[in-house]
C-alpha cells in the first residue's frame, strides 16, 4: 500500500534534478511513498539523470518522459500526465529545480493530516534560494499565520484580497481524492497554482506547520518568475486568470465573490488594456465600477513598452533586495 505519491515536475533541470530527487529519497517515514516524475521533453541531460535514478530505485520511481514538449502544445498542467500512476492517499508536488530541506517533512505532514480531518491540505514555510543554492532574504509563510488550522476564509482574505502568495507549491501535502477530482474551471487557468489554491480552500481548511522544510529556487532559467518578464506570457496569464476566476465564481454559486471581486476585476481590466478585448460584458462592467482611477491607469500602463520596462526594473530591484550580502 502506498500512502504518499510525490510528483516531480521537471524541464531542463539538469543542474538541479539530482539534488531534488535526493532530498525526496532521504525522507524518513514509517509509511511507504512513491516518486512519480514527469519530464516535458528536456533538451539537456535531465532525462538521462532521471533514467539512472529509475534504474537504481525501480520499486519507488515511475516516470512519464515526453519526447515532444507538451507545454508548447498548450497542455500547461504537467501534473495531469501522472494521474494514472497515483496510488497514494496523499499527494505532494515538487519542481525539479527545488528541493526539500527537512528529512522528516513527509512524516510531519502525514501525521498532521491524519489528525486534522477537516483540512484539505497541509503547508509549511519555504526558504527561497538562488540558482547556486544560496539562501535569499525571503521565507515564504514567515510571520503570517500561527501554527495550526487556518480557516479557509482567512486564506481567501490574504491570497485574494491582500494579493499575497503565502505558501509555495513545494510545501503542499494534499488529500489525493481532492487533488484528482479536478472541476471544470481548472482548465481555464494557464498554470495550476491558482486553481489548486482555490479548489483546496473550497474543500477545507489549511493546516500550517511553522517550520522551513523546503527550498524554492528563484530566478533560474525557465522559471515562472522569468517567464513573467515576457509580455505574451503575462497577457495570457492575465486572460486565463480572469476566465478561471469567473468560472470558479460561477461554479461555487458566487459564495466567495466578496473575496474575489477585486482581483478578478484587475485581471479583466489588465487583459482589456493589453488587447481591447472584453472577456465578459457582465464582469467587465463590474470591473469598471470596482477599480479606482489609479488602478485603471496602472493596468493600462502595464503592457506598454514603458510600462514593461518599469515592471522589469522593479523586478531587478526586488532581486537585489532579497539577495543576502
Amino acid at each position: 500500500m502506498i500512502d504518499v505519491s510525490v510528483l516531480v515536475i521537471s524541464y531542463n533541470h539538469e543542474k538541479f534534478i539530482e539534488e531534488c530527487l535526493e532530498s525526496v529519497l532521504r525522507q524518513k517515514t514509517d509509511f511507504s511513498f512513491e516518486i512519480l516524475i514527469h519530464d516535458d521533453a528536456s533538451s539537456d541531460r535531465t532525462q538521462n539523470i532521471i533514467k539512472r535514478y529509475q534504474l537504481q530505485y525501480p520499486g519507488v520511481i515511475k516516470t512519464v518522459l515526453q519526447k515532444e514538449n507538451q507545454f508548447k502544445k498548450g497542455r500547461t498542467h504537467p501534473d495531469e500526465f501522472l494521474f494514472p500512476l497515483i496510488k497514494g492517499k496523499y499527494v505532494c508536488i515538487i519542481e525539479g529545480d527545488d528541493c526539500w530541506c527537512d528529512e522528516y517533512k513527509l512524516q510531519k505532514q502525514f501525521e498532521a493530516m491524519e489528525v486534522q480531518k477537516g483540512c484539505s491540505i497541509c503547508v509549511h514555510k519555504t526558504q527561497s534560494i538562488d540558482s547556486e543554492g544560496r539562501k535569499l532574504n525571503q521565507v515564504l509563510g514567515e510571520r503570517v499565520f500561527l501554527e495550526g488550522v487556518i480557516p479557509r476564509l482567512d486564506i481567501f482574505k490574504i491570497y485574494f484580497q491582500q494579493n499575497e502568495w503565502v505558501f509555495q507549491t513545494g510545501s503542499y501535502f494534499m488529500r489525493s481524492e481532492i487533488f484528482l477530482d479536478r472541476p471544470c474551471f481548472w482548465s481555464e487557468f494557464y498554470v495550476g497554482d491558482l486553481p489548486m489554491v482555490l479548489w483546496f480552500v473550497h474543500n477545507g481548511d489549511f493546516y500550517f506547520i511553522d517550520e522551513i522544510m523546503s527550498c524554492y529556487r528563484r530566478f533560474s532559467e525557465g522559471s515562472a518568475t522569468n517567464l513573467n518578464r515576457e509580455k505574451e506570457y503575462a497577457v495570457q496569464k492575465a486572460e486565463t486568470n480572469a476566465r478561471g476566476l469567473i468560472a470558479f465564481n460561477e461554479y461555487t454559486l458566487k459564495i466567495y465573490w466578496a473575496y474575489l471581486r477585486h482581483i478578478t476585476s484587475f485581471y479583466i481590466y489588465q487583459y482589456y488594456s493589453a488587447t481591447k478585448e472584453i472577456i465578459s460584458d457582465e464582469y467587465f462592467l463590474i470591473a469598471k465600477n470596482e477599480l479606482s482611477v489609479k488602478e485603471k491607469v496602472t493596468a493600462k500602463l502595464k503592457y506598454t513598452t514603458v510600462g514593461y520596462k518599469l515592471r522589469n526594473l522593479r523586478e531587478d530591484f526586488y532581486k537585489k533586495k532579497i539577495k543576502k550580502d
